[in-house]
C-alpha cells in the first residue's frame, strides 16, 4: 500500500470544532444516529440537502442504507450527486458510511440495474459471492484487517494495542467493493476465512467506512473521530494513490 506518512501530530479538538460539518440527507439513510454520534465526538453537525448549506460545509459525510440504485435516484433528483462532486474537488474531506462508502465507487448493480456512482474511487460494487459459505447478508460484528500498522495506530490512537488488534465494528451489507486499486483499501474485513472485503478505503480527501462506525460502540466512535482529523490534515493534500 502506499501510504505517505500522515503527520504525527493531531488536531486539538478545539480545532475540529471549528470545521462545520453537514450529514448530507437522504430518505435512505440513519441521519440521527450518524449526528448523535457526531455530537459524542465533539463535533455539533447539520443533516442537509441543500446546495447551499452544504457548500458552506468544510466537512461532508454521506450515510446510507438499502438499495444503490435508489440512493443515486434520489441524489440525482436533487442534483445533489453534481453538488457531491464540486465540494469534493474543491478539497472539501468526505467520509462515506456504508452504502456511502460503496457510493464512491464507479457503478453499482444493485436493483436490477447498473447505477453510477460518484467515480472517486475505480472499481464497483457488486453481491457478496453465495458460494463462499457466508451468511448474507454480512450482518454483525467483525474485526478489521488493516493493510498498514501505521494507519491503524492512526486511526484507532490512543487505544492499546491489544484493543487495536481486537477492534470489532458493525456491519450490514450483502454487496462489497471490488475496488480496482488495492492502494486505497486501507482496512479489510474477513466475511469467512480467506475471503476479505474492503472495509475502510481512502482517496485524497475522501474516505469510506462499509461498516457503521455510529453502531460499533467505543471503537466505532474513535475510528470516526480520527477519520475526520486525519480528513482534515489532508485537506488538499493528496495521501493516497
Amino acid at each position: 500500500m502506499n501510504l505517505t506518512t500522515i503527520p504525527p501530530q493531531s488536531l486539538e479538538k478545539e480545532t475540529l470544532q471549528k470545521h462545520k460539518v453537514c450529514v448530507i440527507k437522504s430518505r435512505f439513510a440513519n441521519l440521527y444516529s450518524v449526528q448523535n454520534a457526531l455530537q459524542w465526538v465533539g463535533v455539533e453537525a447539520i443533516i442537509s440537502d441543500s446546495d447551499e448549506e452544504i457548500s458552506q460545509s468544510d466537512i461532508l459525510i454521506l450515510p446510507g442504507v438499502g438499495s444503490f440504485a435508489q440512493v443515486v435516484e434520489e441524489l440525482e433528483s436533487k442534483n445533489l450527486i453534481q453538488i457531491i462532486k464540486k465540494n469534493i474537488d474543491l478539497g472539501k474531506p468526505f467520509l462515506g458510511i456504508c452504502l456511502g462508502m460503496q457510493l464512491l465507487f464507479e457503478r453499482g448493480y444493485e436493483g436490477n440495474k447498473i447505477s453510477q456512482g460518484l467515480g472517486i474511487l475505480q472499481g464497483e460494487v457488486i453481491p457478496i459471492p453465495a458460494d463462499i459459505g457466508a451468511r448474507i447478508p454480512h450482518i454483525g460484528w467483525n474485526s478489521l484487517k488493516f493493510e498498514s500498522v501505521e494507519m491503524q495506530k492512526e486511526l484507532l490512537n490512543p487505544l492499546e494495542e491489544s484493543s487495536q488488534a481486537e477492534a470489532q465494528v458493525y456491519f450490514v451489507h450483502s454487496f462489497y467493493c471490488s475496488a480496482h486499486n488495492s492502494s486505497n483499501v486501507i482496512a479489510n474485513v474477513e466475511i469467512v476465512p480467506g475471503w476479505k472485503a474492503p472495509a475502510i478505503v481512502g482517496k485524497s480527501n475522501c474516505f469510506g467506512m462499509q461498516f457503521h462506525p455510529e453502531r460499533s460502540g467505543k471503537i466505532g466512535l474513535k475510528l470516526l473521530e480520527n477519520f475526520l482529523r486525519i480528513a482534515i490534515k489532508l485537506q488538499g493534500k493528496p495521501r493516497l494513490d
